[in-house]
């Protein structure tokens, strides 16, 4: 479960560093890999390399979202 957080905090960085645009391109890229990966067999090491890339690319793609989620509202004062 660690591990998760880890991961979670450096794909966070990663979105700092390189831009929420060019995450979420690496998130569809790694999303199309994965379903590369699923479509080729039906043995073990497909689905286990398939869901390994699943999961880092709904990550890059979940941190980016949030990124940009936060970005496009404005706060108003009301006071």
């Amino acid at each position: 479960m660690l591990t998760v957080w880890v991961f979670h905090v450096l794909f966070c960085f990663c979105v700092s560093v390189s831009g929420t645009f060019l995450v979420s391109v690496y998130g569809a890229f790694i999303f199309a890999l994965s379903a590369t990966v699923f479509a080729i067999g039906q043995e073990k090491w497909n689905y286990f390399a398939g869901m390994l890339l699943l999961g880092i690319a709904w990550n890059f793609s979940f941190s980016a979202g949030t990124v940009m989620l936060t970005e496009s509202y404005l706060v108003f004062n009301i006071n």
